[in-house]
């Protein structure tokens, strides 16, 4: 339709300005979902602030680790730390997390992404009794409780 009438947001059609009442609409919308903390950029924001929220780590006087130690592991090869990140999904896995280590150098503190926590894996072992782990026991890392909803473990594949 050439030369013929154009219409643009002035243009009142039956008594209506309807481009201007759904940019009310949607300014409504939004200012809403602000104010909810329901914006996709809050979530993240949220999400992040959650992983590098300050957590406390165990110190051990006698400079031996104990069960239920709250840790940083750093790889004495590479310098890095481990962190770990809920979101970054493992593909193809029901539900797992990306663990990765951060620079040489590039030390996180004491975070709940790069506190892991050191349990027991098998209920008897010739240390039984004993608090302290030992070279050769088997453990289980846990990621900070504070870091998800459920307990997450390490492992490899």
């Amino acid at each position: 339709m050439q030369g013929g009438p154009k219409f643009s947001h002035k243009t009142r059609i039956g008594n209506w300005n309807e481009d201007l009442e759904l940019n009310t609409i949607q300014n409504t919308n939004y200012q809403g979902k602000k104010k909810d903390g329901t914006l996709p950029f809050a979530k993240t924001i949220a999400k992040y602030q959650q992983s590098y929220r300050q957590v406390p780590w165990s110190h051990a006087e006698d400079g031996n680790l104990k069960w239920g130690h709250q840790v940083m592991v750093q790889n004495a090869k590479t310098d890095g730390w481990l962190v770990m990140d809920i979101g970054d999904r493992v593909p193809n896995v029901e539900e797992g997390y990306m663990v990765t280590s951060t620079g040489a150098g590039q030390n996180p503190g004491p975070m709940t992404r790069s506190i892991f926590k050191l349990l027991k894996e098998d209920s008897v072992d010739m240390f039984t009794c004993d608090q302290y782990i030992r070279y050769g026991q088997k453990l289980r890392i846990e990621a900070n409780e504070v870091l998800f909803r459920k307990r997450l473990q390490l492992c490899s594949q």
